[in-house]
């Protein structure tokens, strides 16, 4: 259970800044412009917060 959530917590940092590494290519590829971008990292940044919600209730009925 501990590797899970470490594993879980490494992957969660990975994403959150993933986008700030590949910002310059993913603008170029996709033509999105600095605030498409931004709505992009964005959204990962609220349904993280969002699933914590659900998460945070099913670890402490079920673990």
């Amino acid at each position: 259970m501990l590797a899970t959530l470490v594993g879980v917590a490494a992957m969660s940092q990975v994403f959150r800044t993933i986008a700030a590494i590949v910002a310059p290519g993913l603008q170029r590829e996709f033509g999105l412009s600095t605030e498409e971008l931004g709505i992009y990292a964005g959204a990962f940044h609220l349904s993280f917060a969002l699933a914590q919600i659900p998460m945070g209730l099913a670890l402490d009925l079920y673990a």
